[in-house]
């Protein structure tokens, strides 16, 4: 019986009871017009806000992966940085996202409580939030854009972020927005949802709360799909290799990059100071002025046929640690600390 009460805890936190609005029928429609108007208008900004970021996230991925990365913003013709980017856009559209559910939630509770002639409570049918057709498509479509746009557009930024050391606060953060949003579906479902519907929505928010859990402890640790996670490079490395990859300038200091396939890899300015390349595959890759300090060439292969690594010159291998199984390009001579 307590389960079953809408008054008392837990049941009022997914299904609140709607709070008495006293509206007289004139008040009311006035009301709900000017909601409706100003739901039409956000709905409108978050649109175009989410199609501005779906064109500035369409640059290749390899002009993201350096450091001092920029992005090109659409329709301005100018550009920022993509860490900027990175912080400024996920927090409009989640400014957005909020005010939006603000005005929604106010609209809910005047569609669910229409004032009758005689001044009681009637059970108003609520409508699609943006079409106010009665059919199913409209329905669908409404709650695509209140509950999963942006959702889905947070995933394109963490998607593009994934090499990056922001990758795990923009995972965690992402996971939350999916749970409180999921919850917030739950609270306003129609009284007519389906049983069947309704567990795959209590599903879906479990199994996001599960995960979200997961990506804060990653962020928190730093273990998973972190920087300094040695798995991390070795899943992305493999992953996007067939792209060529470009690390113009990356930072790669100290990252644990055993067995990396790098052939024809794009290391331009990189920082590999204290890497470790052990037996790491470099042949053909442009090492123009990356920093070699300290890295662990041991059995690396920076020389197979023609494919010798361009640009390696004779002090970047000073500066580095191998043996005499690192196989070398022709034209360099092995240090004699790595005989």
């Amino acid at each position: 019986m307590r389960l079953a009460d809408r008054t008392k805890w837990p049941r009022k936190w997914w299904w609140p009871a709607s709070k008495k609005i006293e509206l007289s029928e004139e008040d009311w429609k006035k009301q709900h017009d000017e909601i409706s108007k100003a739901l039409n208008k956000l709905l409108l900004v978050l649109i175009g806000f989410c199609f501005f970021c779906g064109l500035a996230l369409g640059a290749p991925d390899r002009s993201l992966l350096a450091s001092d990365a920029k992005i090109k913003l659409p329709f301005a013709d100018t550009e920022i940085s993509f860490v900027a980017f990175l912080i400024l856009a996920p927090l409009v559209l989640t400014a957005l996202s909020f005010y939006l559910h603000i005005f929604a939630g106010y609209w809910l509770n005047l569609t669910r409580q229409r004032p009758s002639p005689s001044n009681s409570e009637l059970l108003h049918p609520e409508l699609p939030f943006v079409f106010n057709l009665p059919y199913r498509t409209a329905t669908w479509l409404s709650t695509f854009l209140f509950y999963w746009l942006v959702p889905i557009m947070l995933g394109v930024f963490t998607w593009k972020v994934l090499p990056r050391p922001e990758a795990p606060t923009l995972i965690a953060f992402t996971s939350s927005f999916v749970v409180v949003f999921l919850f917030l579906l739950i609270r306003r479902r129609s009284n007519q949802t389906s049983k069947i519907g309704l567990f795959l929505l209590w599903l879906t928010f479990l199994c996001s709360v599960s995960f979200a859990a997961l990506a804060f402890y990653s962020w928190a640790s730093n273990h998973m799909l972190g920087r300094h996670d040695p798995q991390f490079w070795q899943i992305y490395f493999r992953r996007v290799l067939s792209r060529q990859l470009h690390l113009q300038k990356a930072d790669l200091t100290k990252q644990d990059l055993e067995y990396v396939d790098l052939t024809v890899a794009n290391l331009y300015g990189a920082h590999l100071a204290g890497a470790d390349l052990y037996r790491a595959h470099l042949a053909g890759a442009d090492l123009y002025r990356a920093n070699l300090t300290g890295a662990n060439l041991t059995g690396a292969h920076l020389s197979v046929g023609a494919s010798d690594a361009i640009d390696l010159t004779q002090e970047q291998l000073n500066s580095a640690r191998g043996n005499k199984d690192t196989e070398l390009p022709h034209d360099l001579v092995m240090p004699k600390s790595w005989k």
